[in-house]
């Protein structure tokens, strides 16, 4: 007696790409391959905004902290403290 099994139909939805009917091993392992680069894509897009986001405060947030650390350094009255 052999197992049957099966697939959700949205599930393998596009998988099909002769159109017969039928989703062959090759059509399985290129809509696998197809998933796998997309979500390669996604983790490289993330990561590549992560990068912009860390490299943008960096460009915001050293000079507002050097002007904080002027600011206190010299005091309203214009005099270095050490």
């Amino acid at each position: 007696m052999a197992d049957t099994k099966t697939i959700d139909a949205d599930a393998i939805e596009g998988m099909d790409t002769n159109g017969d009917g039928h989703i062959s091993k090759a059509e399985m392992e290129m809509a696998l391959e197809f998933k796998r680069k997309s979500l390669e894509d996604q983790d490289a897009q993330r990561d590549a905004m992560r990068k912009m986001t860390v490299r943008f405060d960096g460009d915001v947030a050293i000079p507002i902290r050097n002007r904080t650390n002027i600011l206190l350094r010299y005091g309203r009255s214009g005099k270095h403290r050490r």
